[in-house]
């Protein structure tokens, strides 16, 4: 086998998990990417509503702004990046927001959530 098959062969098997680890029905937000940050028990069910709502926008827009030229470059290993890229910036982002948005609705949130 090639190398080139060999990397192909792994950037096609990345791809594929990173797919199969997405939810298959949709969540609250309409979409099938769950976030990595939960809300503190302690947060009533309309203020994780409203963050939540602020911070998926928030997510949404900075992930549109990732560029996509790594895959259009590099193909399968390239979209594999950008995947992983964009996943990334938009747990992080979903997370600072929506802390944000509970610390400005008075909770007290620790350092570790």
């Amino acid at each position: 086998m090639s190398r080139s098959s060999i990397v192909s062969l792994c950037a096609s098997s990345l791809l594929l998990a990173a797919c199969a680890s997405t939810p298959q029905t949709p969540n609250k937000y309409g979409h099938n990417f769950d976030y990595e940050y939960q809300t503190p028990p302690q947060v009533s069910k309309a203020d994780a509503d409203e963050c939540g709502q602020r911070a998926n926008t928030a997510a949404f827009e900075a992930a549109s702004k990732i560029s996509d030229r790594a895959a259009i470059l590099f193909g399968a290993i390239g979209a594999a990046v950008q995947i992983a890229r964009t996943r990334s910036e938009m747990n992080s982002t979903y997370k600072e927001v929506m802390k944000s948005c509970l610390r400005e609705k008075g909770y007290e949130l620790e350092d570790a959530e």
